[in-house]
């Protein structure tokens, strides 16, 4: 398992396709022991030397990882892990629905193999509602969403890091599809949670903040809305966290020019 965390270190701030191939190298070091080293080494060799195609790169090394964990070493559970990987390579090329039927293979094979509760499926049941969301199908991004959220409560608790940013983007969701008290009710119940485990000055806590701004400003309370953004630019910029700065700052300059044409509009 220490290479995974070198490879994952090491491929902090490359571009995604890059980066899952990185990934990839750490995938085929656990699954190697009796190919030789051969088909490593290779794709190490094409990675190094500044590859072109990246996707192509990470593709050949999930196909050659799944390809082992098949054929030789029986392991199940990689075999849904490879899947998964093989999936998200077409969330990178921007094609959601082939993703989507990765994910919705992948997970079909893990309860099979491992029943309805195994964690994997907490993670695969996100990836799916996110496709989902991307493909325009907003309420079956809810549904996926809502049980992965409630799988996580039940098999990791309600506080684990997975459970709280489930229910942060679950309650988005809502939000986005009208629901917005039940999505604020969501937001409420985890935003101590959140501030407990990170503490407030945490990116956790900054995105929070912003998530609560969001419902505020769809609510119409534009006052409560630019307050909350402020909370979590302040963090973000002590953090020197400069995109979710941008993100933060421009829906607060939503906020202040609506305020403005409201008082406008009043005169």
């Amino acid at each position: 398992m220490a290479d995974i965390h070198i490879e994952r270190e090491h491929a902090l701030g490359l571009p995604a396709a890059r980066k899952l191939a990185w990934f990839s190298l750490a995938r085929l070091r656990l699954v190697v022991a009796e190919d030789g080293g051969g088909g490593l080494e290779a794709l190490k060799k094409a990675l190094e030397a500044g590859f072109a195609d990246r996707e192509a790169a990470a593709r050949h090394g999930f196909e050659r990882s799944l390809a082992l964990r098949r054929s030789a070493l029986g392991d199940d559970i990689g075999v849904v892990e490879n899947l998964t990987d093989l999936a998200a390579l077409s969330v990178d090329a921007g094609d959601p629905a082939q993703a989507l039927r990765g994910f919705e293979g992948a997970l079909a094979q893990l309860r099979r193999i491992a029943g309805p509760r195994h964690p994997l499926a907490i993670d695969i049941l996100r990836s799916i509602g996110t496709s989902q969301r991307q493909m325009g199908r907003r309420r079956d991004a809810l549904r996926s969403f809502g049980e992965a959220l409630r799988l996580s409560g039940d098999v990791q608790g309600p506080s684990h890091p997975a459970t709280l940013a489930l229910r942060r983007q679950h309650a988005l969701l809502l939000v986005e599809d009208g629901q917005l008290a039940l999505g604020q009710r969501q937001l409420l119940v985890n935003h101590p949670l959140i501030l407990q485990r990170y503490g407030t000055a945490s990116a956790e806590a900054a995105a929070s903040w912003d998530a609560l701004g969001q419902v505020a400003h769809e609510l119409g309370e534009l006052d409560r809305a630019h307050e909350l953004y402020l909370r979590a630019a302040r963090i973000l910029r002590d953090a020197k966290a400069q995109p979710a700065l941008a993100d933060t700052l421009q829906r607060d300059a939503a906020v202040l020019l609506e305020a403005r044409r409201a008082r406008v509009a009043l005169r």
